[in-house]
């Protein structure tokens, strides 16, 4: 039998697990999304390019849909800020295509070092159900970020299919992890007197 924090997942009045099935379908969407990206590796093109462009615009936008429907959670913040940091470097990438594979990949590292800053200060901050996968997810990031500077150039023509993958699949992986934590705890509420 699993037991009920005496921390509470929510400071506002709808807690966390009334939307678990949210987290729960946002995280598969970024599982599903970072498996398909690693099967165009190989092949980053300018179609590349743009299809990681419309990739990242649309998960964007995703998770700023997902931070409405889940505004009352205490990890909306990280749901805003990296909804607004995909969409402004989707709309980037799709704008000026023929910038180049070196300027995306610049550009990558800024993403990626911003974002893991943003999921590991939000995670040990809020220490909602499952955080630490949060800061996991944030400490690949950084780590993405600091492998693509050391082989920069080159990395250039293989980073950008390989990393975006990869960080989508932490990114649903984390979400996954927090709905289940927060179904378990539905159950375990359901069953007080």
């Amino acid at each position: 039998m699993s037991t009920i924090t005496s921390r509470p997942l929510m400071t506002f009045d709808e807690p966390v697990h009334t939307h678990w099935g949210m987290h729960l379908t946002m995280g598969v969407l970024a599982i599903v999304l970072g498996v398909v990206g690693l099967s165009f590796v190989g092949t980053v093109t300018l179609a590349g390019v743009l299809y990681f462009g419309w990739l990242l615009l649309i998960a964007g936008i995703a998770r700023l849909v997902h931070a409405f429907y889940t505004r009352h959670w205490q990890g909306v913040l990280l749901n805003v800020l990296v909804g607004l940091l995909w969409l402004a470097l989707g709309a980037m990438v799709i704008a000026m295509p023929a910038a180049g594979a070196l300027s995306l990949t610049f550009a990558l590292v800024i993403m990626f070092f911003v974002a893991g800053i943003f999921k590991i200060v939000v995670g040990t901050t809020l220490r909602y159900p499952q955080w630490g996968w949060t800061v996991v997810d944030g400490a690949v990031s950084i780590l993405m970020a600091a492998l693509i500077l050391a082989q920069w150039p080159v990395s250039a023509a293989w980073v950008i299919g390989l990393f975006i993958s990869i960080d989508l699949i932490f990114a649903g992986w984390s979400l996954v992890a927090v709905a289940l934590a927060s179904r378990r705890l539905e159950g375990d509420l359901a069953t007080l007197p």
